[in-house]
Formats: C-alpha cells, sequence, structure tokens
C-alpha cells in the first residue's frame, strides 16, 4: 500500500477527479521516495537483514571496525557485521584474533595456528571449529634468543606472537618466488606472496586490530600443511624463526643458508 493509491480516497470530492486529482498523486509520488528513502535508511543499519541494500555493507563494516575479506561476499560479510559485537568480546585475545584473521579468508577448511613467544601452541582446524591448545618445545620461535651471549629476552620477546594462516581455496594468497622482483617494507608488507599491497596490508590492519595492547604479532601465509612441526616433536623439526626474519639468507659458519622456511610468506610485524 502506498499514498499515490490511498490519496484519493482521503481526498475531498472536488480533488478526486479531473486536474485535482492528478495535482494529488504527483505529490504523493513525492511522499511514496521519501518514505522509501527512510525505509532503506532503516535497513541498511541491519545487515543480512531482507532488502539490505550490499553498498551499504562497507560503511557498516568501517562503523564495527570489520575488515573484509577480498574472497568474502555479501552474504558472509553480512553474517559476519552481525556478529561484530559479539566477535568485539573477544578482542585483545589469542583467539579472538586468530578468528579474525581467519575471516579474512573465509572458507570452511582454513586452518589458523598462533604461536607465543612461551611455548603456547593454539590451533583452529576449521571455521568456528573450538580452538586447540597444546604446549610445544620452549626455545622454539624465540626470536634469537638464546643468542650470542645468552642476554635475556626484551620485553617484546615476551609478547611476541606469530600467527600461521593455510589457505584452502584455489587463489587465495598466491605464492610467490622468492628474489622476483618482490620487497619487504616501503609499502609491499611482505616477503613470498603474490598479492596486492592492500590484501596483505589489510591481515596486518586485522592483526593489529585484534592484538593485545602487550603483544606484537608476525602473521605467516603458509602453503604446507604440516609446517611448523607439531609442538612435540624435535627442535630442529621447526624451522624456528629468528632475528634475520627480513633477509631471505644468513651466513652460518661461512655458508648462506636460508633464514626462512620458503615454502611460506612473510608479513610485516604489527606492534
Amino acid at each position: 500500500m502506498s499514498f499515490r493509491d490511498e490519496i484519493r480516497t482521503i481526498s475531498p470530492p472536488w480533488l478526486q477527479d479531473g486536474y485535482g486529482e492528478r495535482l494529488l498523486y504527483a505529490l504523493a509520488l513525492q511522499v511514496d521516495a521519501i518514505a522509501e528513502a527512510a525505509r532503506q535508511g532503516v535497513r541498511a543499519r541491519a545487515p543480512g537483514a531482507e532488502g539490505t541494500p550490499s553498498d551499504a555493507l562497507l560503511q557498516i563494516g568501517r562503523d564495527r571496525l570489520i575488515v573484509r575479506g577480498k574472497y568474502e561476499s555479501n552474504a558472509t560479510y553480512s553474517a559476519r557485521l552481525t556478529r561484530a559485537f559479539e566477535a568485539w568480546q573477544r578482542a585483545a585475545s589469542l583467539e579472538g584474533m586468530m578468528r579474525a584473521l581467519q575471516s579474512l579468508l573465509r572458507d570452511a577448511d582454513t586452518q589458523v595456528r598462533a604461536i607465543t613467544w612461551w611455548a603456547l601452541w593454539a590451533l583452529i582446524p576449521s571455521w568456528e571449529a573450538p580452538v586447540a591448545y597444546e604446549w610445544g618445545w620452549q626455545d622454539a620461535w624465540s626470536w634469537g634468543w638464546p643468542g650470542p651471549g645468552d642476554n635475556p629476552p626484551t620485553y617484546w620477546d615476551w609478547g611476541q606472537v606469530y600467527v600461521v594462516i593455510y589457505p584452502t581455496t584455489p587463489g587465495q594468497w598466491e605464492q610467490a618466488t622468492l628474489g622476483a622482483g618482490l620487497t619487504l617494507g616501503s609499502g609491499a608488507w611482505s616477503v613470498g606472496v603474490a598479492e596486492p599491497p592492500e590484501v596483505v596490508q589489510a591481515a596486518r590492519l586485522v592483526a593489529d586490530q585484534w592484538r593485545s595492547a602487550a603483544t606484537r604479532v608476525r602473521v605467516i601465509i603458509s602453503w604446507t600443511s604440516d609446517w611448523p612441526s607439531h609442538p612435540l616433536g624435535a627442535a630442529s623439526t621447526y624451522q624456528q624463526a629468528d632475528e634475520t626474519w627480513a633477509t631471505n639468507h644468513t651466513v652460518v659458519g661461512g655458508t648462506a643458508v636460508p633464514s626462512r622456511y620458503l615454502g611460506a610468506a612473510y608479513l610485516d610485524p604489527v606492534g
């Protein structure tokens, strides 16, 4: 039912026919347009509701601080926006940060692993699956400590967190060959991944949004499902990180050896 359909019934007799009817009908059209704009404005605030315009999702996402993944459809992004306030209750927790990063690769089989400096390993095996926690090898992923002279860990050593994302859908986070014109930093923010800078920066932005204020996060994209190895395995199988993260190779005993696992891409840290 609309104003243009009803206006004739509430008009006096001399405005129900001829020029009077036409005039009121034209005025009612404008009232209908105003009412429709108001209706769409109300619906635009409710992502996922029937009739919500898709072009409103960008503004809602900015308001609720939910970064949209490159591969997300309107339906999946709307669902995340609907649960935004619930999700933000987990902010600054390991699980909250892992699930926020997992959302950028919205896929039922996407796994996310987090490794802390103090040897806590966390794994989300699939979308919305419970988090599995394990204690691992304490000296692995210690970011260069113990090192020369066994210097004590710094503040940021204790707060170091690594998050490993495992893409499964073809085309998501395509791997690139190291040394093929890729740079680290200066607007690229990664090495070993063939993605536009804005896609890489989105992952860093999400990690920075959801991390604890006392942590520094390094995001890794791995195309090897069993890397890094099980936390109870031998330390030599970890391919552990070290202080040479920002270089492809380091010199050990006069010989250049890879300083990073070549089956993964490394994003610049945040925090």
